[in-house]
C-alpha cells in the first residue's frame, strides 16, 4: 500500500486544470467580444453569471472527489486489518489446541510423581512464555497502527489546510474579479488577467503546501522496522523460554526425549504481526 496521501495527485492536478476552465472560456469569449462599460457582457457576465462562485464550486467538486477516495483508503485499509487480525486468531486457536494436545500426550508418557509434576511445570512454563511472546507482538502490532494513524492524521490535516487556503485564496481572487467588473469603466482584459495571476499565485502557493506536507512512506517504513525488530525479540525470547522448559523437562524424564512431543505451539511459525 502507498501511504503518500491521494491529495497531491486529485487536488494538485486535475484541480488545478479544471479550476483555469473557466479562464480560458473567457478569454476566447473576450475575443469574440466588444468591451462593454458594464460588467454585463464578455468575461465579467461570465464571472456573475449566477451567485455561485465559479471557482469555488470546482474547488468543491473535487474535495467531494478527494474525500470519496479517501474514505474508500480507510474502508481497504481496516478490511484488510480485520482479515490479518482474523487469520492471526485462527492461527493462535489452532496452536493453543495442538499444544493442549501434547501436553496431553506428555502426561501419558509420565509414569511418576516427579514426572507428572514436571509436565505440569512444563506446561506452566510454556504458556507463561507463550504468553508474554503473544502480549509483545500484540503491542508491536498496536504501535505500528496508532502510528500509522498519527501520520495518515497529521498528512490529512496539513493537506486539508492547504485546500482551504487555496479555497480562501480563490473566493478572495474571484470576490476581487467581481469587485472591479461592477466598477465604472471596467477594463475586462486587465480584470481578466489580474484575476488567472491570482489563480496561479493561489497554485503555487497549493503545490508548495502539499510538497511540504510531510509524506508518510519513510514514517511507514520505519514504524515498520521498529514494529518487526520487537517481534524478533519476541520470539527469540519465546525460543529461549522454550529451550529451557525442554531441557527442565528432559532431566525430568531421564533418558526420555520429550521435546518431540513437546508443545511447541508456534513457536516456530512466521512472526505474527
Amino acid at each position: 500500500m502507498k501511504y503518500n496521501d491521494l491529495a497531491a495527485r486529485i487536488v494538485g492536478l486535475a484541480l488545478i486544470g479544471n479550476l483555469l476552465l473557466p479562464l480560458a472560456a473567457s478569454a476566447q469569449a473576450a475575443k469574440q467580444r466588444p468591451a462593454a462599460a458594464g460588467a454585463n457582457r464578455g468575461f465579467c457576465a461570465l464571472l456573475n453569471q449566477d451567485k455561485t462562485q465559479i471557482l469555488g464550486r470546482r474547488l468543491d467538486e473535487q474535495k467531494q472527489k478527494l474525500d470519496a477516495r479517501r474514505t474508500d483508503r480507510d474502508q481497504r485499509l481496516a478490511d484488510r486489518r480485520g482479515q490479518r487480525q482474523q487469520k492471526l486468531d485462527e492461527l493462535r486457536s489452532a496452536n493453543d489446541a495442538k499444544r493442549a494436545d501434547n501436553v496431553g500426550k506428555l502426561l501419558e508418557k509420565a509414569q511418576t510423581d516427579a514426572q507428572k509434576q514436571a509436565v505440569a511445570a512444563f506446561q506452566t512454563a510454556v504458556d507463561a512464555a507463550m504468553k508474554a511472546k503473544r502480549d509483545a507482538v500484540d503491542k508491536a502490532q498496536a504501535d505500528f497502527k496508532s502510528g500509522l494513524d498519527a501520520a495518515l492524521a497529521a498528512r490529512k490535516a496539513a493537506v486539508d489546510a492547504a485546500v482551504k487556503a487555496f479555497s480562501d485564496a480563490l473566493a478572495a481572487a474571484e470576490a476581487k474579479a467581481k469587485a472591479a467588473c461592477a466598477a465604472a469603466g471596467a477594463d475586462q482584459p486587465a480584470i481578466r488577467e489580474a484575476l488567472k495571476a491570482d489563480v496561479e499565485s493561489a497554485r503555487a502557493a497549493l503545490k508548495t503546501s502539499l510538497q511540504s506536507a510531510e509524506k508518510i512512506g519513510s514514517q511507514a517504513s520505519t514504524l515498520a522496522d521498529s514494529r518487526n525488530l520487537a517481534v524478533k525479540k519476541a520470539m527469540d525470547d519465546l525460543r529461549a523460554a522454550m529451550e529451557k522448559a525442554r531441557a527442565d523437562l528432559k532431566a525430568a524424564f531421564g533418558a526420555a526425549k520429550p521435546s518431540k512431543d513437546a508443545p511447541a505451539g508456534d513457536v516456530n511459525a512466521p512472526p505474527q504481526q
